[in-house]
């Protein structure tokens, strides 16, 4: 997943052990409907996005 968001021009998505479950349960899931996956996909990518800016903020 990681691979095809950096090929495509995003940074990579960060799931941290602390949701770790919640991936899991999701990627299960999305074998029926992938919605749910994709939502949280999106979260984690949002959330990284953050975490970079931070980083570069100096905060």
């Amino acid at each position: 997943m990681n691979l095809v968001l950096l090929q495509n021009g995003y940074l990579p998505a960060v799931i941290p052990p602390v949701v770790r479950s919640e991936y899991i349960a999701a990627l299960e899931f999305a074998h029926t409907d992938d919605t749910h996956f994709i939502q949280f996909i999106l979260r984690m990518i949002h959330q990284t996005h953050l975490d970079y800016l931070r980083l570069l903020a100096g905060n």
